[in-house]
């Protein structure tokens, strides 16, 4: 016989409730899933970006280098990362560079912000100082013609 246990998987940003089988044996009934233990759920992409982010955190660093960590995400999923970066980053202490295109993600975790262009320093500042600098208005948002 085979029996569906439930079982809830410690993580650093909350309990993941999952369902696991057992692998099968010699004489079991068939099942949905697999020929292997499995644990039957599908994440969402925010989840598997916290996940990502948990990774990131496992060795305790004091700088976390985070690349483009809102991409794909709708933006509920997005509010919420920006919430949970903000504090770890306020609470652990953590330095974190950013690099991201959702603008209003970037200034609103952002302390400083550098903004490239083609790979050249385009303005540097504080995100009210960035937002409002001639050069990144004509290259982002463009300029009077």
């Amino acid at each position: 016989m085979i029996t569906l246990k439930t079982v809830v998987l410690p993580a650093p940003l909350g309990p993941i409730s999952a369902k696991i089988w057992p692998a099968p044996t010699i004489g079991s009934r068939a099942r949905p899933s697999a020929l292997t233990p499995c644990i039957h759920f599908l994440p969402t992409l925010g989840f598997q970006k916290r996940l990502e982010l948990a990774r990131g955190l496992a060795l305790e660093p004091r700088l976390l280098l985070l690349d483009e960590p809102a991409g794909g995400l709708n933006p509920t999923e997005t509010q919420s990362l920006m919430e949970l970066i903000r504090r770890l980053r306020d609470e652990a202490k953590l330095t974190i560079l950013l690099v991201e295109h959702n603008m209003e993600l970037v200034m609103g975790l952002s302390d400083r912000v550098a903004v490239l262009h083609y790979g050249k320093k385009l303005a540097e500042g504080t995100p009210g100082e960035v937002g409002r600098d001639p050069a990144v208005i004509e290259a982002y948002l463009g300029g009077d013609e």
